[in-house]
């Protein structure tokens, strides 16, 4: 892909519908990575700190991807990254209801009938916390323990998070699939039932401060995962420009 800044137009080629392609053979190539250390330059870091950098961005973030491909295959677009059942339902994250797509048996113990915070639904939400489909990075301790997401959408009129309304899936192209959807975070204080992410203008403070402070997680960054599946680290990413540029979708 051009490293040019992406427009936000409609691609002028096609290749078909990505909630039938999306993550297509990224299985295979996250066994191969899970593998190997992360090696960059001739600086090769350690195998226990690349395992779990892999752990964070090739197996926890990757499954959350994988929860909302099956909900884009399903609905034909991507949740809202708030959602609320008839006028006078509380509010509920996109988390909730990814799990229906990856860990129904989740999905059915929460009372959306109830605020996220009631006590049947924070119950839920610590007897959750250290499972498989934990939203806290296995790197970080206080996320596991305090049952924290260490992954947020990040949300605004361009990116892939419009905010109450579901991005209906445009047609597979290669800008489409370098998008950005799901971004880690560190130092979280967002409950991982909590109907809260990140607006554009956070992501971007967040992403300046990994690149003047370094790395406050992982050797390589905070990670983050494209619509396509493709996982890499915010240190991968030289500029501001880019980034805003891989959260931005065609019009």
């Amino acid at each position: 892909m051009d490293e040019s800044r992406r427009k936000c137009t409609s691609p002028a080629s096609e290749q078909g519908s990505l909630c039938e392609k999306w993550l297509t053979g990224t299985a295979a190539g996250f066994v191969v990575v899970a593998l190997i250390a992360f090696v960059v330059g001739d600086r090769v870091i350690s195998a226990r700190a690349a395992a779990r950098q892999t752990m964070c961005a090739g197996s926890r973030l990757f499954e959350k991807a994988f929860f909302l491909r099956n909900y884009c295959h399903a609905e034909g677009r991507l949740p809202p990254a708030i959602l609320q059942d008839g006028p006078d339902g509380p509010p509920y994250s996109w988390r909730i209801v990814a799990y229906r797509y990856g860990a129904p048996d989740t999905y059915d113990a929460y009372d959306r009938s109830s605020a996220w915070d009631s006590e049947k639904n924070t119950t839920l939400r610590f007897k959750e916390s250290g499972g498989r489909g934990s939203f806290a990075c296995p790197a970080d301790k206080a996320a596991r323990s305090g049952a924290l997401t260490s992954y947020v959408a990040v949300v605004g009129k361009n990116t892939l998070w419009p905010g109450r309304t579901g991005r209906k899936i445009p047609k597979l192209t290669p800008e489409i699939m370098d998008t950005i959807v799901l971004i880690e975070i560190p130092d979280s204080d967002i409950p991982w039932t909590e109907p809260r992410d990140l607006t554009l203008e956070e992501a971007v403070a967040l992403f300046r401060d990994e690149k003047r402070e370094g790395p406050r997680r992982h050797p390589e960054g905070l990670n983050y995962i494209t619509l396509g599946g493709q996982y890499g680290s915010f240190r991968s990413i030289r500029t501001v420009e880019k980034f805003v540029d891989m959260l931005c979708v065609p019009e």
